[in-house]
C-alpha cells in the first residue's frame, strides 16, 4: 500500500494493514492486534505525536512512552509483550526489520521481564465426576470432548463436523484422529489415542453426537453466536462446580498429563514425549518446554 493511499487512514488503520503484509492470523490475534493499535493511536492522540503517526515514522522514544503509559494502568508484563509483538510485526511489515530488533527490542523499551511458567493446574478427577453427574447432556458432551481429546473449547463447539469420522476411525482399530474445524489459527493437527484411552474418547465422541444429533447441529445450538455459547458454556460449567483453577482449561491440562505420561511409558524421552503432547494440544512440536511450565509441570 502506497503512502497516498494510508493518509486517509486512522493510525489503528495503518498499523493494522502493515501486520498483515505478510500473513493475517487467526481471527482472534486480529481482534488482539486491533485492540493494541486502538490503545497506540489513543495514546498518540493523547501525547499529541500527530495524525500521521505509521509503522514507518514510529519513534523509539514514541514507543518507550507508550510502554511508560501502559505500565501505569497496570497492564501485566505479559500483556505489555502481546502489544509490543503486534506493533514490532507492523513497524516489520513497514519494511523497518533491523529497527525491530535494535532499537524496538524489549530492554531497548525498559520493559519488565516476566516468567513464561503458568501456575494452572489439571482437573481434579473427583470435582469432573461430581460435575458430570451434574451436567445437562450437551455441557457434559463438551466437557468429555476437552478432556478425552484435549480439545480448545473453540474446537470443541466445531467438532460435530468430525465425530462420525473419528468414531469410524477408532472403530476400525485407528489412534490418529484429524481435527481441522475451529483449530488455532486455522492449523490442523493429528490427535494420537492410546489403546487404554479408546473406550473414554469413543464414549466423548458418541455423547457429542447425542447433543449435535449426528453432527447436524452444534452442541449449544441455543446461542445464536459463539461467543454467546462460550459464555454459556463457562457460566454452566461454574455452576456445576468447574471455575477457578478447575475451569475449562485444566481439562486440556489433564488430557496433557495423560499424554505424556503414556509417551514416557513408551519409552520416548522427557524431551519427544513432551514435544509429541505439545503436537497433540496443537501447540506444535517446538513448544515442548512451554507445555511442560504450562499444563503439566504443576500436576504431576
Amino acid at each position: 500500500m502506497n503512502q497516498k493511499s494510508t493518509n486517509f487512514m486512522s493510525i489503528s488503520a495503518r498499523f493494522m494493514s502493515a501486520s498483515c503484509t505478510h500473513k493475517t492470523g487467526s481471527t482472534t490475534t486480529r481482534v488482539r492486534n486491533k485492540s493494541t493499535f486502538n490503545q497506540l493511536q489513543k495514546i498518540a492522540k493523547n501525547e499529541r505525536w500527530g495524525n500521521d503517526l505509521s509503522p514507518q515514522n514510529l519513534t523509539q522514544k514514541q514507543l518507550k512512552k507508550f510502554v511508560e503509559i501502559r505500565i501505569k494502568k497496570g497492564i501485566s508484563a505479559h500483556s505489555l509483550q502481546t502489544d509490543l509483538s503486534a506493533i514490532r510485526r507492523a513497524i516489520a511489515g513497514a519494511g523497518r526489520h533491523l529497527d525491530c530488533t535494535i532499537i524496538f527490542d524489549s530492554k531497548s523499551l525498559n520493559v519488565p521481564s516476566f516468567s513464561r511458567s503458568g501456575n494452572g493446574i489439571k482437573v481434579d478427577e473427583n470435582v469432573l465426576h461430581k460435575a458430570l453427574e451434574n451436567a445437562d447432556q450437551k455441557t457434559a458432551s463438551l466437557i468429555l470432548l476437552q478432556r478425552h481429546l484435549g480439545l480448545r473449547l473453540n474446537e470443541a463447539l466445531h467438532a460435530k463436523n468430525s465425530l462420525l469420522s473419528w468414531k469410524k476411525v477408532l472403530e476400525n482399530g485407528g489412534k490418529d484422529l484429524r481435527l481441522t474445524d475451529g483449530s488455532k489459527g486455522g492449523r490442523p493437527r493429528t490427535i494420537s489415542i492410546f489403546d487404554d484411552k479408546r473406550d473414554a474418547v469413543l464414549h466423548a465422541i458418541r455423547e457429542n453426537l447425542k447433543a449435535t444429533e449426528n453432527g447436524k447441529i452444534h452442541a449449544l445450538e441455543g446461542a445464536k453466536t459463539l461467543a454467546t455459547a462460550k459464555r454459556y458454556y463457562s457460566k454452566n460449567l461454574a455452576e456445576i462446580g468447574l471455575k477457578n483453577e478447575f475451569s475449562s482449561h485444566s481439562l486440556r491440562r489433564a488430557f496433557a498429563c495423560d499424554q505424556f505420561e503414556r509417551y514416557l511409558q513408551k519409552g520416548y524421552s522427557k524431551q519427544n514425549a513432551l514435544s509429541l503432547t505439545s503436537n497433540d494440544l496443537g501447540h506444535g512440536d517446538g513448544r515442548g518446554r512451554w507445555v511442560w511450565n504450562n499444563y503439566i509441570k504443576n500436576s504431576i
